[in-house]
């Protein structure tokens, strides 16, 4: 990029007006990738998007230090992008391989908390595939709940307490916290130190402050592309209202998960039933729904997830989701958020089978009649109650 200020020509190092002016061309090549770019509400949604991703990046690659990093929310609410799953809380530590680091914290009563240590990230284009991932149900968890492990290319000599093995290459340490009852379920806590640095951390020098500034253009312009290219491959495959069983291990999906995916496109009185004979054993199974940006349904505001914890389940095994735009009144309501398109993921992690539902497109009016007849109807007043309850409890977890 030929720079713009005086001062950048001088010295190299950009100024304000450099930062903008790398960015300037990134909004039209993301909007090229959508869906619909000219539907006003979509373009809007593209925008947001990619404020949510600038924020991210600011996080992820500026704030972010190797030498004295911490476990930063990386998804959320506020930064809604690569369809983050509404039962997990994402955070990340940037970290260099060759270094040695420890974990501390307590395990918490959530339903499981997976560490994974990745090399590069896909909004950099320099991520290589199958991270390590580790649970912290492996570690020795004291009585009071604490545990303390040590991640390193070696084992420290003398040392004899939990150790991970760490890649040279890795880059990155991630969490997912994982829970069913947002409410009662106590969060996992995680901390993060180096151990082979002085603990008084320096000044950031200009240079480095520059170069990592300048990083922010490149995540903003490939962080959104990664879902809208996920939404264009499955219409490409004609998975409309239809579901596929989908492997992203190698992209950093956590292992033993399978996940299911597909497209839905409804009318406003349409509603997509989803049946599955729910697993006899599963360490973890949800439903959730996101929009053609690959935005999570705003999961406090909507029921536009449900997980084994959420869910109705028939007396014959099997759980019975509809997708539609307003309330069907059925327990397992997946409410659209006023979307008519968008996309379905199922995840079965660990489990002894992994269901690809059967998905049928029916009138809402007509709905009773494919459910089981001992399927509760659910009023409005009870719903209102339901929602207040699940935005309350989406707000009692730490997304930030």
């Amino acid at each position: 990029m030929e720079t713009q200020s005086p001062n950048a020509a001088k010295s190299g190092l950009w100024d304000w007006a450099d930062y903008l002016e790398a960015m300037k061309p990134i909004g039209a090549e993301v909007l090229a990738t959508t869906q619909n770019p000219e539907n006003p509400q979509d373009r809007q949604d593209t925008w947001r998007l990619m404020m949510a991703t600038l924020a991210q990046a600011y996080q992820q690659v500026v704030y972010a230090d190797p030498n004295y990093p911490e476990f930063i929310p990386m998804y959320s609410t506020v930064l809604n992008l690569s369809a983050p799953n509404p039962d997990y809380l994402y955070r990340s530590a940037e970290i260099d391989g060759n270094g040695i680091y420890r974990l501390r914290g307590r395990r918490g009563t959530n339903r499981m908390t997976l560490v994974s240590m990745h090399s590069g990230y896909y909004a950099l284009g320099n991520a290589k595939p199958n991270p390590d991932e580790h649970d912290l149900d492996e570690l020795n968890i004291a009585p009071d709940g604490t545990f303390s492990v040590i991640l390193s290319k070696e084992r420290p000599e003398g040392y004899t307490g939990d150790w991970w093995c760490l890649n040279p290459e890795t880059t990155m340490v991630g969490n997912r916290v994982a829970a069913y009852d947002w409410a009662n379920e106590q969060d996992s806590q995680i901390g993060i130190e180096r151990l082979d640095v002085p603990s008084n951390a320096p000044r950031l020098s200009a240079e480095e402050s520059d170069r990592r500034l300048k990083l922010m253009a490149t995540w903003v312009a490939l962080q959104p592309t990664l879902g809208y290219d996920r939404i264009a491959d499955l219409a490409k495959k004609g998975q409309v209202n239809t579901l596929e069983i989908f492997d992203y291990t190698s992209v950093g999906g956590a292992k033993g998960q399978i996940y299911v995916e597909g497209l839905f496109d409804l009318q406003p009185d349409e509603g997509l039933l989803l049946e599955a004979k729910v697993p006899d054993i599963c360490k973890y199974w949800s439903f959730m729904l996101t929009n053609q940006q690959f935005v999570t349904i705003d999961w406090m505001q909507h029921q536009s997830s449900l997980n084994a914890f959420q869910a109705h389940i028939d007396s014959d095994g099997y759980v019975r989701v509809v997708i539609s735009p307003s309330d069907p009144g059925v327990p397992n309501w997946l409410d659209t958020g006023g979307y008519l398109r968008g996309g379905i993921q199922v995840r079965w992690n660990n489990c002894t089978s992994a269901p690809n539902p059967v998905a049928t497109k029916i009138k809402l009016a007509d709905m009773r009649a494919h459910v089981p007849a001992e399927t509760p109807a659910v009023a409005l007043a009870e719903r209102e109650t339901a929602l207040r309850d699940r935005r309350l409890a989406a707000q009692m977890r730490r997304r930030w």
